[in-house]
């Protein structure tokens, strides 16, 4: 039988192993290679514990993208920073009269 510590140790193991290759996967993913990130021993350590395997996401959602590829994309977007103060202070004056601007 398995002691209490024990299965938390097996447990803790088990989540950071899935948390380091979601990691991989996103990165990889997103155009970022890491040689130095073994990941075909993780997921085979992953397997040896008897965690659930964790799905690939270009496997899991063919035309779905994941956040960390969103943000990337949103990065190359320019905002225009004289507009975005424009409506802060717009919103900002609206709380001073304690009133909606847009009514």
């Amino acid at each position: 039988m398995i002691s209490f510590q024990e299965g938390i140790k097996n447990s803790v193991a088990v989540s950071l192993l899935q948390a380091r290759i979601k990691m991989a996967y996103e990165a990889r993913e997103t155009g970022l290679e890491c040689p130095s990130w073994p990941v075909d021993s993780w997921v085979a350590k992953l397997k040896e514990l008897g965690g659930n395997p964790v799905p690939h996401p270009a496997k899991a959602g063919a035309g779905e993208t994941s956040k960390a590829a969103d943000v990337v994309e949103k990065a190359g977007e320019k905002k225009d920073a004289r507009e975005d103060a424009g409506q802060d202070a717009e919103a900002e004056k609206a709380k001073k009269d304690g009133g909606d601007a847009a009514v």
